[in-house]
């Protein structure tokens, strides 16, 4: 016979952090953007902490990068991510966040911001936008049109023409 228990862990620290992250302006930007980020940090009562150590990483420092890295929550209460102006196509980048303060442990929260390239548009003759790398509709050019219109008001007059003709022919 097997018995199993379930078995809760607590800290014998009195107290924890609880982070959390915001992106004011969304978590979606453009190549060479600067996207807000607001930090916010209370304890286990819900009051701020203010001398918390923070620290941001990103999942591609290349990609996207933090304005300051590290510091206090009252110096990265409101900061900067700044993504690449060299992003080429969309990219989602992970965004962690650690909290610590002596006493109280470490907090960490993970998020994701995603940067999307403006799309390359061309203007086409027929004044359709499309791809950059899309070929243009074919437009019907407007001189063919013409010859068909035209083509089509020879016959008619021509039509008319016979038709009056064989009118005005006496009869005998």
């Amino acid at each position: 016979m097997t018995w199993e228990s379930a078995l809760d862990v607590y800290s014998v620290i009195p107290g924890f952090l609880q982070v959390t992250v915001d992106y004011p302006a969304g978590d979606r930007a453009r190549p060479g953007d600067a996207i807000p980020i607001r930090i916010e940090v209370v304890d286990d009562d819900g009051r701020p902490v203010p001398d918390a150590h923070i620290a941001i990483e990103t999942s591609d420092q290349a990609g996207i990068r933090p304005a300051q890295p590290s510091g206090d929550l009252v110096t990265l209460r409101t900061t900067f991510l700044l993504a690449d102006p060299g992003i080429a196509e969309a990219t989602t980048f992970t965004v962690t966040v650690r909290a610590s303060r002596e006493g109280l442990g470490e907090s960490v929260v993970t998020t994701r911001v995603t940067v999307v390239p403006e799309p390359r548009l061309k203007l086409c003759p027929g004044g359709n936008l499309v791809s950059a790398d899309d070929p243009c509709p074919v437009v019907s050019s407007p001189t063919s049109a013409s010859f068909v219109w035209a083509a089509t008001g020879t016959v008619i007059a021509v039509a008319t023409a016979v038709a009056l003709a064989i009118l005005r022919k006496p009869r005998r």
